[in-house]
């Protein structure tokens, strides 16, 4: 009990926190109208109870620092507030048993391939998961065979636990608040995408469903910044594959990050998927204006949205957490921000169903990946 109360001592839950951040930010004048553009702040929210007290496993996490905002920053001279050295005692302070490692989708800087498996290997309170970067490959115009085939290799040997998580398509994000014009942060991020079609991504679809192992998929069928809606599209596509590869276990990032009425009548048709559940962090602007469009189970206010609580509730074997935690996070608030995470998801969670709770927080990520622990 000691390491759930240290983590509700980290507790930020605030009310009306859409308010606060647009005054905040100097957009007062412009509250209304961006309270109708965003796709959240009119929907429901379940109330909070008793926070959950229960082991956690992370389903998602990256530790790579190789890469992006961190590789740019221990560049300039910096050092980083928190190392991937780190975070087994950081996890562990929390309770969190488990968690899962594996690289972003990205075009570049691609040698965390062997960073996850040899992370996996050091700390026993971490599993990693095969590289996704076949699809880099497939974005450059590289052959990715020799990739796919120590995909195969290391799921053989048991370096690896599944596949991820595989950018099917993941748009550059900063669009949307850009367009919006309410940042003027110059990082962007890079559009990664492969056809769904494409004889890689079913050659290691293939591999998965051999090995009988779980594979994470990044889709976000929606732009609002490019009017795009793919919803069909992907829905159709996931009732396709389930049924090619009955033995995979596809893992659908971030709530599949279409609404969950969609979500719904994908499992309805398919028994091997699920998804793992995200959740926004209290007062990040840029975040919020990212996820508004793709359906994110709460908004700046650490409630689940109605709609996300009951599907949880329906779906109890389906649904797990999963922090989607990168080095990056800690650069900007290094201040015991995992820890703050994980007590404002405790809250949240003690909000559903008493029977569904562990499920979601634990006992179906230990399934899904096969965990002895």
């Amino acid at each position: 009990m000691k390491f759930i109360a240290l983590a509700l001592s980290f507790l930020t839950v605030a009310p009306n926190s859409f308010d606060t951040a647009v005054k905040k930010k100097g957009f007062g004048h412009r509250l209304e109208e961006l309270r109708s553009i965003s796709q959240l702040e009119s929907l429901p929210e379940r109330q909070n109870g008793k926070p959950y007290d229960g082991p956690i496993i992370d389903s998602l996490q990256h530790v790579h620092i190789g890469y992006g905002q961190v590789k740019r920053w221990i560049e300039k001279g910096n050092r980083l507030p928190v190392n991937p050295k780190d975070l087994p005692g950081i996890i562990k302070s929390v309770d969190v048993k488990h968690a899962i490692t594996m690289e972003t989708p990205r075009t570049k800087g691609l040698r965390g391939d062997d960073v996850a498996i040899e992370f996996g290997k050091k700390h026993s309170t971490y599993s990693a998961f095969c590289s996704p970067h076949f699809v880099a490959d497939a974005n450059r115009g590289r052959d990715a065979s020799w990739r796919i085939d120590r995909i195969d290799q290391r799921l053989t040997d048991g370096e690896c636990i599944g596949v991820g998580e595989v950018g099917i398509m993941h748009w550059d994000k900063t669009e949307k608040h850009k367009q919006l014009g309410l940042s003027s942060d110059p990082h962007s991020q890079k559009l990664v995408t492969i056809d769904i079609d494409h004889p890689n991504l079913h050659r290691v679809f293939d591999i998965v469903n051999k090995h009988k192992v779980p594979i994470f998929l990044h889709v976000e069928p929606y732009n609002s910044a490019r009017d795009v809606d793919d919803t069909q599209k992907y829905m159709d596509w996931y009732q396709e594959i389930c049924r090619q590869y009955p033995h995979a276990e596809f893992i659908l990032s971030h709530n599949s990050m279409m609404e969950p009425e969609k979500l719904d009548e994908v499992f309805e048709h398919c028994d091997n998927f699920y998804s793992q559940v995200k959740i926004m962090e209290h007062n990040l602007w840029n975040f919020y204006w990212k996820f508004h469009d793709l359906h994110i189970v709460n908004d700046m206010d650490y409630r689940f949205k109605e709609r996300w609580a009951k599907f949880i509730e329906k779906w109890p074997d389906r649904m797990m957490f999963g922090s989607d935690l990168k080095l990056r996070s800690f650069i900007k608030k290094p201040n015991k921000r995992y820890n703050k995470l994980i007590g404002n998801v405790r809250v949240m969670v003690g909000g559903l169903d008493k029977n569904v709770q562990k499920k979601f927080m634990y006992g179906n990520a230990k399934k899904v990946f096969n965990l002895d622990i």
